[in-house]
C-alpha cells in the first residue's frame, strides 16, 4: 500500500502520532505536480487507485478557496 500527500500541517500529526509507516509506504508529494505523481504511479503500478485528496483543515479553504479546489 502507498499513501500520496501533503506533508501534515500540524505538529505533531495525527498522522505521525498513529504511525502507519509500518503499513503504508508514503510518498510527501503534491498531487497537483502532475509528472511527479505520474511518475510515482508508473512506480508503484498500483491496481486500484484512489482519489481521496481533499482539504483537511476547513478554516484553510476559507482562507485560500481557489487552492480547496484544485485537487477536485
Amino acid at each position: 500500500m502507498r499513501g500520496y500527500a501533503l506533508p501534515p500541517p500540524t505538529q505533531p500529526s495525527l498522522y505521525a502520532l498513529r504511525r502507519p509507516v509500518r503499513v503504508v509506504d508514503s510518498i510527501t508529494a503534491d498531487i497537483r505536480d502532475l509528472a511527479a505523481l505520474a511518475c510515482a504511479v508508473r512506480e508503484f503500478e498500483p491496481e486500484v487507485l484512489l482519489h481521496m485528496a481533499a482539504q483537511s483543515v476547513v478554516l484553510e479553504s476559507y482562507r485560500d478557496p481557489v487552492d480547496n479546489y484544485s485537487t477536485m
